[in-house]
Order: C-alpha cells, then sequence, then structure tokens
C-alpha cells in the first residue's frame, strides 16, 4: 500500500504533484438536454403550482385559466387561482372574498396539501426508481444508435 501511494504521485518542490491530481469529466453528455430531469422538474413544478395556485404551471405563467374563471376568480369552493401577474400586482388581486394574497395561498395550500405531499412523494420515488429499471440506459444507447448523443440524454 505504501508503495502505491509513493508511485501514484510525487510532488515537486513547490508542492504540487508531477501528475494531473484532477479528475477528469467526460464531455461525453455535457451539453446533451437530459430528458428526465426535465420532465421531472415539470412535473414538480406542476405538483406545487396546483397546490399553491390552483393552476398548471403553463397557466400559471400565462395568466389563463382553463376553467374561464378569469384570473383570480375563486370557485365555489373558495379556492382561487392565481396567476404570476398577480403575484406581481399585489394591489390588484381581488379573490372570491376580501381575503389578501397571502391569505388565498395560505388557504390554497392547506386545501391542497395532501394532494401536493403525495404528488411529491411520488415523485422523488420515481427519480429513485427509474435508473434501477434500465429504461434510461436503454434509451441512451438508442439515441446514441441514431446519432443524437450529444443533443439528449435520460
Amino acid at each position: 500500500m505504501l508503495n502505491q501511494v509513493v508511485t501514484m504521485a510525487r510532488r515537486k518542490s513547490n508542492g504540487r504533484f508531477t501528475k494531473n491530481s484532477a479528475r477528469r469529466n467526460s464531455q461525453k453528455y455535457k451539453k446533451a438536454i437530459n430528458l428526465k430531469e426535465a420532465a421531472l422538474g415539470y412535473l414538480t413544478a406542476g405538483v406545487v403550482t396546483q397546490g399553491l395556485f390552483n393552476q398548471s404551471p403553463a397557466e400559471f405563467v400565462m395568466g389563463s385559466t382553463s376553467a374561464g374563471l378569469g384570473s383570480g376568480l375563486g370557485a365555489s369552493s373558495g379556492i382561487a387561482q392565481i396567476s404570476l401577474r398577480e403575484l406581481f400586482e399585489f394591489d390588484r388581486f381581488k379573490g372570491s372574498s376580501t381575503r389578501t394574497l397571502g391569505e388565498q395561498v395560505m388557504l390554497n395550500a392547506k386545501s391542497n396539501a395532501f394532494s401536493m405531499i403525495g404528488g411529491l412523494a411520488g415523485i422523488a420515488a420515481a427519480k429513485k426508481i427509474l435508473p434501477a429499471t434500465g429504461i434510461p440506459r436503454n434509451f441512451n444507447k438508442l439515441v446514441r444508435s441514431i446519432g443524437l448523443g450529444q443533443l439528449v440524454k435520460m
């Protein structure tokens, strides 16, 4: 063991090693888009925006509602749909009652707490289980075989 340490790296007089001790990273996938991380990120954003603002990520950013209730108008249950625009226009938000924006977000979070926790736990479990299935490895082999290995990975 001692011989291995001595032969692996010798110090120069200035204290540096003669061999480059920095770890070399493979440039194989550095610029490739990771589809698995992008999909899991979108799913996480979907769970959070649905739980706090009762909107999908696209509806939250664009300020539209699929139910046609209008921006900031609450459903009959009192749960309002809040968009990104309303977060920046604090004085404009008029939910289904006289609640402030912060109160409405907290009401939405309390109403959707169990679904948010379940969704985030499911996404975390999928993130751990997916690599064990071998799907990402097979997908990466397929992508490399058709010549898109530098562009996309999983």
